[in-house]
């Protein structure tokens, strides 16, 4: 069976290159702004190498070919053939179709499918959708293989719109048949005999505790699948599998299970799931974040029986290339005469967000994105301090409480609007119980359908502000906007009771498990309510329970509040790692002039926080350093400081504790480390050198380079530092001592008080710790390949020295021959008399030029060499001939000494240097 992967042909290559010149197109553009691949991808597609068919596909459209036309195509049986998009096999034969069924789940599909497209954007396509989530769709339908892929992310990161995605994928690759189920739209009872918990049954009814849903909750939950995957009071289980038996495996997609999701529904989907996955159906789910990793989480727990089929996909941020797309195609419909807006609003907004650490947030959140373009792009001008509460405001009040007719907020039509919005938001927070009630009929808001509320109702709908479901439901287009919505609606003087009632609600003891659906709410309320209603909930609060601690610690930063975000640190620290690390989370997401204000509080996290925070503020705030420098970088000190302070850590293999401060300061220190060593402070340098030896390699070494330009004094300092342990055995560690010894030699030598000698010898041959010995030979060695005058001077050494100096000598000479020092040895050579030549020690001379040395050596060089070598040939054959052997294939005087010279020299010389000549007559002449 063909393969999932398609390539171009020899043909097809030429026509794809002439293609992207003709659309004036770079392999990088299709990377980057059209976002359809990596550029590895991309550079695989035109190189002939195979390539995901849906990405060949793509590529090829964008480029205006007939992929049919440039595929290269595959042999099998003897046969040439152009492989179409897999189609999956089944287990199971296919027997008699079932054109009923089959029409009714693709007819509730393609209604679904609607309400999966992006209400403001266009659709911009994703790599990942290609590169990970069909591959493992595939695993399951092509496969045979039982699969449940999560599809995971926050609110608004286009999940929906991905599945969308992959469900036009399936069908464009004929599965034999693909369903779709929209949460929104399912009929769940919240009435015992439908969807009431069991666990409050039981804690109120006499019997023995269930040990998981009753029967007839099963089946409502079934039934409710089924009735939206086919339009039938059906099993969704008994519908997959009649599907499958029929017409082969094919896939279920379920959207928002975040909606319908509790505890006790999960133990009844788990049990559904495994039905429909051994009946041979792949399964793919969209889900919160948050809602996953509290009911799903661990899935060998939550979901028995299924860890092993789970693929969970976290959905990324937009990337930058995709940020831009977006933007093009906003503008591409906004302003169609003028696509050059679209680049030119997508680098402002790009450039903001490197200061504005929220706004970065807005632009990687396919919908905050979406709701930017929309209020902001034909303006063109974006708040520089917007944050996600103000963007939701600033939309309120742009769609919701203003009217276009009127080009007024307080016409009657504005308020009108805001009224039925807030009713709808009562409505829909009075309906929501075990889970956030999403969707509503019309007639459910018991308002009088005068023309005034029509008018607003159509109004409201011609926004987009509302959109119509199937069967007569409207909601809010995002369920992040019914949070707002309802938040708004809790700051109204006619929503007290409701206020109080809420907040008596998340004191409950089993709020934090039983209430998740409100912390969303909880959040964009307290960031919108007033000072004295924010300061009284946080009063109040549990702050204990970590949703609601995350959910005042995001609204405090919202807020600009510096004292509220103080306030959490005690409780932060008492309760330890998942407490600190969500005020970690909020901190992070703080614009800079904030961050600034509570950089004491960083500090604080920093030194006493438990690992794992601590770990990932370092790198943050080593990263927000890096690109602030100019108002951050005067907190280098303190931070260095406050993370050099911190006491050992508890750990199972480490009695004395575990010390983390060398990891942490390398998590911090790194990704400032070039602009450190571009503008080394002394003062941070001083506290930098005081904790050498606690610092990891990496971080080490970035130091030692730091000082290159410091003063005398601090580049004394370091060394005496560093002397007092020996060297690290690491190799990048000992290269930067290398270097920074041999800068330092020349000019301290002047000075005086240099750590490790006065003099070149008094460096090269005094006795230090561990390794230190190397470190002086290269760093003398490097200097005497830059100073002739050292140079000769440690050679006069080697050769008439005292011989217990020698071997340090040595290896400092053949250090300054592999940094350039032939010149100066031959220099050297070519002023001695030949009397004096002759008389030289020339087997430790010989030494000096090893094979490796003379091979660093350039042709001219060694030519020269060569020259100064045949005065000596006479007294010192032996010796003259090894060193001219090594010159021969570079030296042409070498090569015609050895064979003039042959049948001078001793038989046993006469007879190797033979051989040696061979190397230099062609290989007939060989015997």
């Amino acid at each position: 069976m063909p393969g999932r992967s398609l390539q171009l042909s020899e043909a097809g290559q030429q026509q794809a290159r002439q293609a992207l010149l003709v659309r004036n197109l770079t392999q990088k553009a299709i990377a980057n702004e059209l976002a359809l691949a990596s550029w590895s991808t991309v550079n695989k597609f035109f190189n002939g190498k195979p390539v995901d068919r849906f990405i060949f596909q793509e590529i090829c459209d964008a480029l205006n070919l007939a992929w049919e036309d440039v595929v290269e195509a595959i042999v099998v049986d003897g046969k040439s053939l152009t492989p179409p998009l897999p189609t999956p096999s089944s287990p199971h034969p296919p027997t008699s179709t079932s054109p009923h069924l089959l029409t009714a789940t693709q007819t509730q599909a393609t209604a679904a499918r609607e309400a999966l497209n992006p209400r403001i954007l266009e659709r911009i396509p994703r790599a990942v959708v290609r590169e990970k989530y069909l591959g493992a769709i595939a695993r399951g339908i092509h496969e045979q293989k039982e699969r449940l892929i999560a599809i995971i992310g926050p609110a608004g990161y286009g999940k929906s719109t991905i599945l969308g995605d992959i469900y036009d994928e399936l069908v464009a690759a004929e599965t034999p048949w693909v369903g779709l189920v929209l949460c929104s739209s399912l009929s769940l009872s919240t009435s015992y005999l439908g969807f009431m918990s069991y666990g409050l049954v039981a804690a109120t009814m006499a019997g023995p505790v269930p040990s998981g849903p009753s029967q007839n909750q099963q089946e409502m939950i079934a039934n409710a699948l089924g009735q939206s995957l086919c339009g039938e009071s059906r099993s969704v289980v008994e519908v997959c599998q009649e599907l499958t038996r029929t017409l082969g495996r094919g896939v279920l997609l379920i959207d928002t299970l975040d909606l319908v999701i509790n505890r006790d529904f999960v133990a009844a989907f788990g049990a559904l799931m495994r039905q429909v996955l051994a009946g041979g159906t792949t399964v793919v789910f969209t889900c919160r974040d948050h809602e996953y990793n509290d009911y799903l989480e661990p899935v060998n727990e939550r979901l028995p029986g299924l860890s092993q089929a789970m693929d969970r996909y976290a959905v990324p941020n937009f990337s930058t290339a995709e940020i831009r797309a977006a933007a093009v195609a906003f503008f591409r419909t906004l302003a169609p005469e003028q696509p050059e807006r679209g680049q030119a609003f997508a680098d402002k907004v790009l450039a903001l967000s490197t200061d504005n650490r929220s706004l970065r947030d807005i632009l990687e959140n396919p919908l905050l994105l979406a709701l930017l373009c929309d209020l902001f792009g034909e303006a063109g001008d974006v708040p520089p301090d917007l944050t996600v509460s103000k963007l939701y405001q600033r939309y309120w009040q742009e769609k919701v409480a203003y009217s276009r007719v009127d080009q007024s907020h307080y016409a009657p039509l504005a308020m009108e609007k805001e009224t039925f919005c807030l009713g709808v938001a009562q409505r829909l927070f009075e309906l929501s119980e075990s889970r956030l009630c999403e969707s509503f009929y019309r007639d459910d808001l018991g308002l009088t359908s005068t023309p005034q509320v029509l008018a607003a109702y159509n109004d409201l709908l011609s926004e987009g502000v509302l959109t119509p479901l199937g069967g007569g439901k409207v909601h809010f287009f995002h369920q992040t906007l019914l949070e707002y919505a309802i938040a708004y609606w809790l700051t109204r003087q006619s929503a007290t009771a409701q206020r109080h009632r809420f907040l008596e609600q998340l004191q409950q003891p089993d709020a934090q498990a039983q209430r998740t659906h409100w912390l969303p709410v909880l959040r964009q309320f307290l960031a919108i309510a007033d000072e004295a209603e924010f300061e009284t909930w946080v009063v109040q609060l549990d702050l204990n329970a970590m949703g609601i601690f995350g959910a005042v610690a995001y609204a405090a930063v919202s807020r600009d509040r510096p004292d509220a975000l103080r306030r959490l640190l005690p409780t932060a620290l008492q309760l330890g790692e998942h407490h600190q690390r969500r005020l970690q989370q909020a901190l992070m997401a703080a614009p800079r002039h904030l961050i600034e204000a509570v950089w004491d509080l960083v500090l604080a996290l920093l030194q006493e926080a438990e690992h794992l925070t601590a770990g990932h503020l370092a790198q943050m705030t080593g990263v927000l350093v890096e690109r602030w420098w100019s108002s951050l970088q005067v907190h280098l000190v303190d931070t260095v400081t406050a993370i050099a302070s911190r006491a050992p850590i508890d750990h199972p293999k480490f009695s004395a504790g575990y010390d983390d401060r060398g990891q942490l300061l390398g998590r911090f220190l790194q990704p400032c480390m070039e602009r450190i060593q571009a503008h080394p402070a002394p003062e941070l340098l001083a506290v930098l050198r005081q904790h050498i030896h606690i610092l990891g390699h990496g971080t080490a070494t970035g130091v030692i380079y730091s000082h290159q330009q410091a003063q005398p004094e601090a580049q004394q300092d370091l060394l005496r530092q560093l002397l007092e342990k020996p060297v690290p055995r690491y190799e990048d560690v000992k290269l930067a001592l290398f270097i920074f010894v041999a800068d330092c030699l020349p000019s301290h030598l002047t000075i005086g008080c240099f750590p490790l000698g006065q003099s070149w010898d008094a460096v090269l041959h005094s006795h230090h710790p561990d390794l230190w010995e190397l470190v002086q030979i290269k760093a003398v060695g490097r200097w005497a390949a830059r100073d002739e005058p050292i140079g000769q001077a440690i050679l006069q050494d080697y050769l008439f020295g005292r011989r217990d100096r020698s071997g340090r000598n040595l290896k400092a000479l053949i250090e300054a021959m592999g940094h350039g020092a032939g010149s100066m040895l031959i220099n050297w050579l070519q002023a001695l008399p030949e009397e004096a030549l002759k008389s030289l020690p020339w087997d430790r001379l010989k030494k000096v030029f090893t094979a490796g040395t003379v091979a660093t050596l350039p042709a001219p060089t060694q030519e020269q060499l060569a020259i100064g070598l045949l005065p000596a040939m006479g007294t010192h054959p032996d010796v003259i001939y090894s060193l001219l052997n090594r010159l021969a294939d570079q030296s042409l005087t070498a090569r015609q000494a050895l064979l003039s010279q042959a049948e001078t020299l001793p038989l046993p010389i006469q007879k190797e240097i033979g051989n040696q000549l061979l190397r230099f007559q062609p290989i007939q002449a060989h015997p």
